[in-house]
């Protein structure tokens, strides 16, 4: 009988992500950057459904009282205190600048995913 190949290697585990939410008017180049880690913009522009901005929001401690389809703000993912706890994303895949990790706007916290120095592979 033929040799046996030898087992596959593991698959390497998902990069676990630190989400954080920005201080009013900053960024996620400097919210990540309170941590001592980088924006993953990856990541933050992927938080474009319901169910994503709302499991970000978990992750983080919050809780999105509503969730809304925001493309005309640009800095989505936002948790936007004015009216309760909502959160904002944008589900268009050609807006190419949502989620971009230099964006910001006065008084809107962005929802930012961070990798960190924790992150297996951070560089």
């Amino acid at each position: 009988s033929p040799p046996s190949s030898p087992p596959s290697p593991p698959s390497p585990p998902s990069s676990p992500l630190t989400w954080v939410l920005g201080q009013p008017g900053s960024s996620c180049d400097a919210a990540c950057d309170t941590l001592g880690g980088t924006c993953n913009q990856r990541e933050t522009q992927q938080t474009n459904t319901a169910e994503r901005v709302s499991a970000a929001a978990r992750a983080m401690g919050e809780e999105c009282v509503g969730t809304s389809d925001r493309c005309d703000m640009g800095e989505t993912p936002l948790l936007f205190n004015a009216d309760g706890h909502g959160c904002f994303y944008c589900s268009s895949t050609t807006e190419a600048s949502h989620g971009s990790c230099y964006r910001y706007a006065v008084e809107r916290k962005r929802m930012c995913a961070c990798d960190t120095p924790d992150t297996p592979g951070y560089t």
